[in-house]
């Protein structure tokens, strides 16, 4: 029996040479390809055209046959047949779903790749409802995927509900709550654990091997079901979890190799302390303007803390030696918001309740000698080993954008770059011409008298 041809590209002796690979993992399979830049890269010869398969009745299907039935094909379109493409048009989301990103072939448009998915998702749960004949795995993860990416009608006040209470479960009191040991247990290894070889470049560990890491404080073993699951990571407050979804060339779940139609991964955005991520390929690159527009960029920690970071500033541990090593130094920003500044993301709330907090500004000649990193949830990062006390400027409270950190009566500024060339009213005259140029006139430096008098010696 041939393999079923939904890509034109993919031919039998393929399919078998992939079923007789070997394998090391049982459930929900890495991709095909390990480098990106194929991954993502467009065939030469153009998209592939994708074909509908029947699924053939039981009595043909042996176990000769059974390892090269190419499951994609008979889920293609099925997501026609749910209630839920019926009645998406009708149901809207009452949460926005931001933690994921959906990849695929590289020989699929963004836009069949995302119907590739649903359909799926539909077949495994739907279509597949009344036989069961897949691992049960793949129910659990269809589940977690279906709810994580909102293909929901009715129950999307059901999954609504659910995120509220894991919200309250796990922003309460730690002594009632059922899951945050879950939950720390999840961020603890995407963070910290040292096998490096489970870690893609991006930081991220496949699921499966992540429910094997947790072991006892694994999501099942709380009772969590797939969905449960998903509501678990998107309330955190914080948004500091990510998932990475890779949808596969084909899925043969009976061959010996047994193959499964999406890779899934996890992740955490910041924390890290085992060096697992690349900096520049997980995070944005914040220049000098646009850090001046997230408004203060500033550290919190411990009042006492301050002895010690007065003295010697601020330091990583790069190794993870010390107890609260991390990769990087981790900052928030403040700005309420305000006009022509970066709206704050989730990770700019404090990162615990400190009996007594401290709040170390950065200097912005700080940041304009030094590369910064954005992350998606909005923390700033520092990749290098020391931060000079020079730099960091003592506060009390939360500064706010009218917080005078630098001079007294001033808050925070946008520079000339950012506002088109406007100044401090204080400023020296001097420094407003270097600004403008030689033709400047001053309406409000100190030196005005310069400014009218004295423009003919320049």
């Amino acid at each position: 029996m041939s393999s079923s041809n939904r890509w034109t590209r993919t031919s039998a002796a393929e399919a078998k040479a992939k079923a007789s690979s070997s394998n090391r993992r049982q459930e929900f399979q890495n991709s095909q390809y390990d480098d990106d830049d194929e991954r993502h890269s467009s065939p030469p010869g153009g998209y592939a055209q994708r074909r509908h398969e029947e699924l053939p009745p039981r009595s043909p299907r042996t176990k000769d046959t059974l390892p090269y039935e190419d499951h994609m094909a008979f889920s293609e379109g099925f997501r026609y047949e749910t209630e839920r493409f019926q009645a998406h048009e009708k149901v809207r989301q009452k949460r926005t779903r931001g933690t994921h990103s959906l990849t695929g072939p590289n020989n699929m448009s963004g836009f069949d790749r995302h119907q590739m998915c649903m359909d799926v998702i539909s077949w495994i749960l739907e279509g597949d409802s009344k036989r069961r004949e897949y691992d049960e795995a793949i129910y659990w993860l269809s589940e977690f995927l279906k709810y994580l990416l909102g293909y929901t009608t009715q129950e999307e006040d059901w999954f609504d509900t659910e995120r509220s209470r894991f919200y309250v479960d796990l922003t309460g009191n730690r002594r009632n709550s059922n899951f945050l040991g879950c939950s720390k247990a999840l961020s603890g290894l995407l963070r910290h654990c040292r096998k490096a070889y489970l870690f893609s470049p991006t930081g991220s560990m496949n699921i499966s091997d992540v429910l094997d890491q947790l072991e006892g404080r694994n999501p099942k073993q709380y009772g969590l079901s797939g969905a449960q699951f998903a509501a678990l990571l998107l309330c955190n407050n914080k948004q500091r979890f990510f998932v990475e979804i890779f949808m596969q060339w084909t899925w043969h779940p009976f061959s010996a190799a047994a193959t499964y139609p999406f890779d899934v991964r996890l992740g955490c955005l910041q924390g890290h302390s085992n060096q697992a991520s690349d900096p520049f390929t997980v995070h944005h690159p914040v220049p000098y303007d646009e850090a001046m527009c997230l408004g203060w960029i500033f550290h919190v920690t411990d009042w006492k803390n301050t002895t010690s970071i007065n003295r010697s500033g601020l330091k990583t541990d790069a190794k993870g030696t010390g107890k609260g090593a991390r990769d990087a130094i981790h900052f928030m920003y403040q700005n309420d918001n305000g006009q022509d500044y970066v709206r704050m993301a989730e990770g700019t709330t404090p990162p615990r309740h400190y009996h007594y907090p401290a709040y170390y500004v950065l200097d912005p000649k700080f940041i304009g000698s030094q590369q910064l990193f954005l992350t998606k949830n909005g923390v700033v990062l520092f990749f290098r080993d020391f931060i000079p006390a020079e730099y960091l400027h003592l506060q009390e409270h939360k500064p706010t954008l009218a917080c005078p950190v630098l001079r007294h009566g001033k808050g925070h500024m946008l520079p000339p770059s950012v506002t088109g060339g406007t100044w401090p009213a204080d400023v020296s005259y001097g420094h407003g011409r270097r600004e403008k140029g030689a033709g400047f006139v001053a309406a409000n430096c100190e030196d005005h008298s310069m400014a009218v008098h004295g423009t003919g010696d320049f």
